[in-house]
Order: C-alpha cells, then sequence, then structure tokens
C-alpha cells in the first residue's frame, strides 16, 4: 500500500505542476510563433552566432559591475540603424561611445569618448537575395556592423563599475547595442578540464589563429587558448526596467556556403564624380557599375572617363556606354587619378590587376572629415611654442539642400586671450557651389556641401583660444594645427600618388596639418552639431593659359660662381613656341635633302641656327652643309660632341642638305613642325654637399610656382635630399596674420631617380646625366611682395646638377632688342 501511496503522490505532484505551467507553455508558444511570423528567412539559420546584448539609447546609461583587478575590458557595440535607412549606402555611419569609470562610492574616476564610424556588410546568395551579417528577429530593425573598442585597467585599483551611453551624431541611428567582456578567471588546475568540456566547434574557433588545428595542439598550446578566453558581463538592475535585451544574429562561414560579400563602392552621378586614386606603377583598371540599389542596370549609362598623370601632359579622356549586357570596361593606365563622371546615379566598382598582385578592389577610396556646426559656437585651444606665434588652418564649408535658399552669411571668428578677452576678431566667407567631389551621405538624399575655402592663422603669442560663430546653421567649419618651424618634407615621385603599390609597403606620408579636435567636443557631440563629411581626392586644375601656350618662360641663374654645363634632355611635349624654338633641337637626316620650315620670334627675318652632333667614336670627319643648293659651310673635324654655327639664313621653308661621313645624330634649332626626335638644351648648375645655389627671385604676392629639376649621373639608383629655405630680402610687409594661402619656407624633398635614356653632357665629350626629376616650389599670396633667396642644398645622397625656372601663365609685356643688319636705302 505504502508504495501505492507513493505513487498517487507523484501524480498528484505531476498534475500541479502540469497545471501551473500550462499558462506559460501557452505563453512561450504563442512568443514563439510571433518569434517565426516576424523574423528574416535567415533567423533560423543554424549558421549563425548569437549573442546577448543591451540596446541603449542616447542619454541612457547603462552600468556594468567589473570584477576585482581586471586587467582589460572589451566593449563591442552594434548601431541600430531602421531598415528603411538600410537602402541609403552611407560609407561611414558616426556615432559615439561616452565611458565613465566609477569607484564604489560613484565617484568618476576618468571617463572619455570614444568616436565610431561603421559600415553595413551585406551579402548577396546565388538567388540574389540580400541580407546583412548581423540581424535581430524584429525585421525593422537593422544592427551595423561591430566596433571594438579595447580598455586597459592597469593602476586603475579602485574601479568597480562601468557607465556607458551613446552619443549619436548621425539622426538614422536610433540606438546602439552594447557588450561587455572581461577576461575570464580560470585556476590552473582547471584549465585542462575546461578544455575537455568544449565542444569541436568552441576548439576550432579559439584554435582558428593558431598554426596547427585544434586537434595537433600541443598541451601547453591548448592551456594557453583556454587562459586567454573572454567572459561576458550583464547590466546591473531589472531587465525591463533599468535594462532591455535582444538576441543578435551574426552569421558564420557564409561565404562557404552560398555567398559572395560585394563591396558597396562608390556612388555617383552627373553632379558628383567618382575618383578612383591609381597607384605610381598603374596596371589594368576594370570598372563595373550598379544602381544605388546594389541591383543591374537597366537602361545603359553614358559616361566620361578621365584620367590625370603626374604631369599636364599626362591626360587621358574617353567616353563610353554601359549597358546591362556590358561584361566590364578595361583600361591599361600608369598612376595618378581616374574621374568617372555618368550621366545618371550608379555605384562604381573598380578593381586593378599589376604584375605584383592579383585583380583586387580599389573603389573604397573615401575620406572621412569631421567638421562642427558654427551656430553652435565652437572653440580651438592655441598652443604656443615658447611664446612663438603659433599656425592655425580654419576650413569653412557649406551645407547645401535642394530646399535650402543660398544664404552668404559669414562665419565669424575672434582671438581670445588667456582671460577670455576678445583680442581680434573678423570674417570667414564660405563658397556657395555645391562639390563635385564631396557630399554627406548618400547621392539619392538631397544634401550637398561646398568645396572647403581655407584661412591660414598666424597667431601671436596672447592668442590662446580661436572662437567660430555664424548665424547659418548650414555652415560648417573645422581646424587644424602646424608644429613651429615645420620643415615640410616631400618624397618625389612617390607623394604625388595618393595610392601605393604593393611592393612599396606601408609608406608613411608627412602630414603639414593635423586636425584639431574642439575644446567644447564634448558638449557639440550632445548637441549634434558635428558633420561627417565623406571626400575624395581631387585631381588637378589645368591652366588654360598654359595649355595654349599663352605663358611666359624664365630660367633663374644663381648668385656668385657656379659650375655649371648645357645639356640635352628629351622633349616630348607637343609643338612648341615659336618663343621656345631656339632651345629646341631637331634630328636632321644627313646625306639627303630635307625640307624645313625656320621659324623665330616675331619680328625676326634672319637667324644663326646651331648645328650639334654627337658621335660614339673620336675619329675625323668632314661635313659640308647646304641651304637651298648653296654650300654655306664645311669643316673638318674630330671628337664625339661639337657644334657648327652656319651664317646667317632667312626665315621660312628651307631645302636643307647635309653631307657627312661622321655618323651618329645631327641635331638643329629653330625647326618648326619637326618630325623627327626632339631635344631642349637646358643650363644646369652644379649641386654637391659643399656649394649650396642661391637663387633670387621676385615675388608679386600671388600664388606663384617654381619648378626645378635634379639631374642626377645616370643610372645613379641612390636617393638624394635636397633642402630648400626661402627667405626674404627686401621685405615691404609684414606676413599677414590671416590669408588664404599658405607658403612652406623650409622643405626637404626626398628624390628617387627615375630610370631614364641616358642625356649628353654638351662639350664634355661623352659625359651623361638622367632625363632628371621635377619638383615643385610654390610661393604663395601670405608672403608679402618683393625680393626672395630659393637656397638649394644638398642634404644627403647623390650629388647631381639643378636648374630653377618659372612658367607665368597669361599674357605678359615683354621688352626685346634687336640689331638692324640691313637698312633700307633712303
Amino acid at each position: 500500500m505504502r508504495r501505492y501511496g507513493r505513487l498517487f503522490m507523484a501524480l498528484i505532484v505531476v498534475s500541479v505542476s502540469a497545471w501551473v505551467s500550462l499558462p506559460i507553455f501557452f505563453a512561450q508558444a504563442q512568443e514563439w510563433f510571433k518569434y517565426v511570423q516576424s523574423a528574416d528567412s535567415h533567423t533560423l539559420s543554424t549558421t549563425a552566432n548569437n549573442s546577448l546584448v543591451y540596446p541603449i539609447k542616447p542619454k541612457q546609461w547603462l552600468t556594468f559591475a567589473l570584477p576585482e583587478e581586471s586587467p582589460q575590458l572589451r566593449i563591442i557595440t552594434n548601431a541600430h540603424i531602421q531598415r528603411k535607412d538600410a537602402a541609403a549606402l552611407v560609407p561611414n555611419w558616426a556615432y559615439a561611445l561616452h565611458y565613465e569609470f566609477l569607484d564604489k562610492k560613484g565617484v568618476v574616476l576618468t571617463s572619455g569618448v570614444y568616436n565610431q564610424r561603421s559600415q553595413l556588410t551585406t551579402y548577396k546568395d546565388e538567388q540574389g537575395e540580400l541580407s546583412y551579417n548581423n540581424y535581430y528577429s524584429n525585421k525593422e530593425l537593422v544592427p551595423l556592423d561591430g566596433r571594438l573598442i579595447l580598455l586597459g585597467l592597469q593602476g586603475m585599483k579602485r574601479v568597480t563599475s562601468l557607465r556607458v551611453s551613446l552619443e549619436a551624431t548621425n539622426p538614422a541611428i536610433v540606438e546602439a547595442a552594447v557588450r561587455v567582456y572581461v577576461p575570464a578567471k580560470l585556476a590552473k588546475q582547471q584549465l585542462m578540464t575546461e578544455w575537455l568540456r568544449m565542444g569541436k566547434a568552441q576548439k576550432d574557433n579559439l584554435a582558428k589563429n593558431s598554426i596547427y588545428p585544434a586537434s595537433l595542439l600541443s598541451l601547453a598550446e591548448k592551456k594557453n587558448l583556454v587562459s586567454h578566453q573572454w567572459q561576458a558581463l550583464g547590466p546591473m538592475g531589472i531587465e525591463g526596467k533599468s535594462y532591455r535585451t535582444l538576441t543578435l544574429y551574426t552569421l558564420k562561414d557564409k561565404e562557404e556556403e552560398v555567398a559572395v560579400q560585394f563591396t558597396s563602392g562608390l556612388q555617383a552621378d552627373g553632379q558628383h564624380y567618382a575618383v578612383i586614386p591609381l597607384p605610381e606603377r598603374g596596371g589594368q583598371v576594370g570598372l563595373t557599375f550598379k544602381a544605388l540599389d546594389g541591383s543591374a542596370l537597366t537602361t545603359p549609362i553614358e559616361l566620361n572617363l578621365q584620367w590625370f598623370g603626374r604631369d599636364n601632359g599626362q591626360r587621358w579622356q574617353q567616353n563610353a556606354v554601359w549597358s546591362k549586357d556590358s561584361d566590364n570596361l578595361s583600361y591599361s593606365l600608369d598612376g595618378g587619378l581616374l574621374v568617372i563622371r555618368p550621366s545618371s546615379p550608379v555605384i562604381v566598382n573598380a578593381s586593378l590587376t599589376t604584375e605584383a598582385e592579383p585583380k583586387h578592389d580599389i573603389s573604397d577610396a573615401l575620406l572621412s572629415v569631421k567638421t562642427y556646426r558654427a551656430s553652435f559656437g565652437v572653440d580651438f585651444d592655441v598652443l604656443h611654442y615658447q611664446q612663438q606665434a603659433a599656425a592655425l588652418r580654419v576650413d569653412v564649408r557649406n551645407l547645401l539642400t535642394t530646399a535650402q535658399q543660398l544664404q552668404h552669411e559669414p562665419v565669424r571668428y575672434q582671438w581670445l586671450d588667456g582671460k577670455q578677452q576678445i583680442i581680434a576678431s573678423g570674417e570667414l566667407n564660405a563658397l556657395q557651389q555645391a562639390s563635385q567631389y564631396d557630399r554627406i551621405g548618400s547621392i539619392a538624399e538631397p544634401g550637398n556641401v561646398s568645396e572647403p575655402l581655407s584661412y591660414y592663422f598666424h597667431l601671436p603669442p596672447q592668442v590662446a583660444k580661436l572662437r567660430l560663430l555664424a548665424n547659418a546653421p548650414s555652415l560648417l567649419v573645422s581646424a587644424y594645427n602646424q608644429p613651429y618651424g615645420l620643415t615640410k618634407t616631400q618624397r618625389v615621385p612617390e607623394d604625388t600618388y595618393v595610392a601605393h603599390d604593393a611592393s612599396d609597403g606601408m609608406r608613411d606620408q608627412q602630414l603639414a596639418w593635423f586636425p584639431l579636435r574642439a575644446a567644447n567636443d564634448k558638449n557639440l557631440m550632445q548637441q549634434q552639431a558635428v558633420q561627417w563629411i565623406s571626400g575624395q581626392y581631387h585631381p588637378p586644375e589645368d591652366n588654360p593659359d598654359v595649355l595654349a601656350g599663352r605663358y611666359l618662360w624664365q630660367d633663374y641663374i644663381p648668385q656668385g660662381e657656379a659650375s655649371a654645363h648645357y645639356l640635352l634632355t628629351e622633349y616630348t611635349e607637343d609643338e612648341p613656341r615659336t618663343d621656345a624654338l631656339p632651345s629646341v633641337y631637331c634630328a636632321l637626316a644627313v646625306n639627303q635633302d630635307t625640307q624645313v620650315k625656320l621659324e623665330a620670334f616675331a619680328g625676326f627675318r634672319r637667324i644663326s641656327p646651331e648645328l650639334i652632333f654627337l658621335r660614339n667614336d673620336t675619329k675625323p670627319f668632314h661635313a659640308e652643309l647646304f641651304f637651298n643648293q648653296q654650300k654655306v659651310t664645311a669643316i673638318d673635324a674630330m671628337g664625339q660632341q661639337g657644334a657648327i654655327h652656319p651664317p646667317e639664313t632667312n626665315l621660312g621653308n628651307q631645302q636643307i642638305r647635309l653631307n657627312t661621313d661622321s655618323g651618329g645624330r645631327w641635331l638643329m634649332n629653330y625647326q618648326a613642325q619637326c618630325k623627327g626626335e626632339r631635344y631642349l638644351k637646358r643650363r644646369v648648375f652644379a649641386l654637391n654637399a659643399n656649394v649650396p645655389q642661391n637663387f633670387v627671385i621676385q615675388h608679386s604676392q600671388e600664388d606663384e610656382v617654381f619648378s626645378a629639376r635634379l639631374y642626377s649621373p645616370n643610372n645613379t639608383v641612390e636617393r638624394s635630399q635636397i633642402k630648400v629655405d626661402i627667405t626674404a630680402i627686401t621685405a615691404n610687409a609684414p606676413r599677414a596674420s590671416v590669408a588664404t594661402s599658405w607658403t612652406y619656407t623650409n622643405r626637404l624633398y626626398d628624390i628617387r631617380p627615375l630610370p631614364t635614356k641616358a642625356m649628353p653632357i654638351l662639350y664634355t665629350q661623352g659625359q651623361t646625366l638622367s632625363n632628371g626629376e621635377r619638383f615643385s616650389i610654390p610661393l604663395n599670396s601670405d608672403l608679402p611682395a618683393g625680393a626672395y633667396q630659393i637656397r638649394m642644398a644638398l642634404a644627403n645622397g647623390a650629388a647631381g646638377y639643378i636648374m630653377l625656372s618659372q612658367i607665368k601663365a597669361g599674357v605678359y609685356e615683354q621688352r626685346r632688342f634687336y640689331r638692324e643688319s640691313q637698312l633700307e636705302a633712303r
């Protein structure tokens, strides 16, 4: 009976438990069905990891209790956007996480703000269906890619808790999910036990960064992996009241199954162009195009493609049409920038194939610039080195929307001293035209921004703060400073190219201006006064006067005694101007009649040409020169190089014949419309470690560029470092305290000689130099007008020869003196 009584009691307990659990079961079942109905198609996939996350909204705080003596802290955030905003294809979603470390009394020990930018990784399966790498069961909420913050807690013995809060700088970010991890603490005797308790997937995950798989790890390696795990922390408080929880799903190994990840590419349309940087060695560039939503284009797109090389002679432009049946557009291009101008909105994907690298994507070339809305008031601290004047740059932009009327409001600046008293003030204007290369957000959104207008401040020692104010909410500002006495370093030709070759490795390009964080950055973030701009590299602007041949060329001669030579260099430009023909030498055929056209400066009727010969031996030879079947010169000479100066001859069409048994090359100047090889005769000056060269120039207080060339001995591989210093000889006025340009008066050019043909040094019997490596020396309008000295000194590396010249665009008055050889009879 006792046995039946116990059985009866057990049945009663089971029945009561079932009755009590029934409502809970129905509630859970209803939640499950709701979950299945609202979930994405891949939510129940077994290929996804899941994590418990804790959402926070702006100005909401979550508190986590920290274990004692935790050496590190990991915080992973996933910003949330609405599904309707996911199609915007914003390359960088900006937000910030504010954190505070507290002691047991709740006193804040330290705090900070981590500014983060995330992306939305999207996948496309074989059926063309899109899915996100991170997702929730709620279809309307889309988590962006996770961002990691690693904080060290060494030396912070009193920390007991962590507080975090969201500061959204992008209005589309509604909240963010937070996960907090600390290093797991395991006793040594528990390490192997913990390993044995793990499943195969967990072991493989721990060993994924090891050389060997989990099955081949040694005992010590297994213990090391187990001892370096992270433990998740939950927030303090009551769930549903103090915090919320969500289950975040993350796809894993999806690429190995059916998916291929695609990049968002660069957005472009008829008003906003895409710019693709190409490395120095260039390669095979492939272009493909999609609609803004990532789907295939249904209508043909007209394209204008323009390539910009290093020099203004390196240009290429072509029109093309892309249709849905197109495979890809492919071009072989050297280093530089490729500008793509489509007729309608598209996404541009560019790939590059080189000898050093297989085909790889090069479309993700957007730059991010942090700006502040000046209408909130923006302060920048000014630091002075040993009471010297400080250099500061301010960029002013204007937000331009289709619904906004053009506002010509300025940005007001104030110089404040240490007591917050105004020392000086003024106004800064912004451009009103929308940039063709920079933008805010997606092209589909009506948010344009102007090009930056830069202002350069030369701040005296008493200025402690720069304040920027504006009435118009559309005005954006950013500031940059420069270390005192900075020497601007430029690597030639590497720094000409913004993209790097894989074989170059990581190459640091020295910054000249460093971005400044506003002194009131925290308040501006909380007021959502921070605006991120997506920018691109801009192609150079060619001067139309220079392209049309309307310019003044001037060569400079160094002061004092200088060792000099004449050098012949390759001339590969377009037809030279008439003014340049005395220095341009064209190859002349030997032992045959040649029709040539001789031209010179306007006003000249007769010229005295020069005939240069270049030979490989020194044997004697004989030469005779005929003009229009009349012998004008006959010589007997020997040597590898030399020159013949025929008597004066008339301009115009001439029949020339050169009879000689010398062999080699013969070159003559003044020939227009030359069909053969052309060379430019230059005068160059020796530059070595012992003898710097000093050039005196006249500066007109306009933006001017002086062009220098270094000619190294042929086959030189050693780099040369040239120090350039610019000093005023006659200072007619002090340097402007506010200017729209900036001159680096101390420069260092680190020059790599490029392999070229051997160029002959005239009258040296066989000596040669390289074809020269060009570098520019700007003197801008911030320098007062007057005489300046440009001092060039070899700081390190191989010696060579130098020249300095200038091209002044436009038409200038010139004075020439002529000698009349024949006077008309009166």
